[in-house]
């Protein structure tokens, strides 16, 4: 569903500038908390990419999924015992071309499993998504001049979209709290909070330093 605008996100990563890679060692110096912004993108994609791949992106938040899939909210089964109970197996096969992860069930995973996934895949890119942006602060914090100075004229207003925001802004609701980022799948559909994630990412991204963007 989600693959062309994925796949132009993977294209940006390949045209920033090669030496944004370059490792410049640890702490809080502009250089190396941008590296760490920068290494922390392709995770967000590879998560979103992974929940796109699991199965169509749902458009119910879990309480409507368990209310529509139980009738009787206490005889439902948690949706990892199944992983728990019938995983069998793991196995990776890795050549030079792909890489292929396959785990082994007694039973094909069900609604609740794939949807539990889902919600797994899209909350952990959320947490780097936050990551992301505290790295970005954290870069614009250590320098007054250059690149980090337009940094921080940038953050004024794409270090400030946040997730919570994103996600208010769908139900025209009060914001969500940032501690409580790992609920929000109560509140809101994965298809919502994936679209929110793509939002951010790409406000973060534009947010990166043109120096860094080879393309522009």
């Amino acid at each position: 569903m989600f693959e062309a605008t994925i796949e132009d996100d993977w294209r940006r990563l390949r045209e920033l500038n090669e030496d944004v890679w370059a490792h410049h060692g640890t702490g809080v110096s502009f250089r190396a908390k941008l590296r760490e912004a920068v290494e922390l993108m392709p995770s967000v994609l590879w998560h979103l990419e992974l929940a796109d791949a699991v199965g169509p992106i749902v458009t119910e938040c879990a309480a409507s999924f368990r209310k529509r899939k139980y009738k009787d909210e206490s005889q439902r089964a948690l949706p990892w015992q199944k992983w728990i109970r019938e995983r069998q197996s793991i196995s990776v096969d890795a050549d030079d071309s792909a890489l292929t992860i396959t785990y082994g069930f007694k039973t094909g995973p069900d609604e609740a499993l794939l949807y539990a996934i889902q919600a797994t895949m899209l909350g952990d890119a959320a947490v780097r998504l936050d990551a992301i942006r505290q790295a970005l602060i954290d870069a614009a914090e250590s320098e007054r001049s250059g690149a980090a100075a337009e940094l921080r004229k940038d953050s004024l207003f794409a270090l400030d979209d946040t997730l919570e925001k994103r996600l208010a802004e769908i139900e025209d609701g009060p914001p969500v709290d940032s501690k409580a980022l790992k609920n929000i799948n109560e509140r809101f559909s994965p298809y919502q909070i994936f679209e929110a994630c793509l939002d951010v990412w790409d406000a973060l991204y534009e947010a990166l330093p043109r120096q860094v963007k080879s393309n522009v």
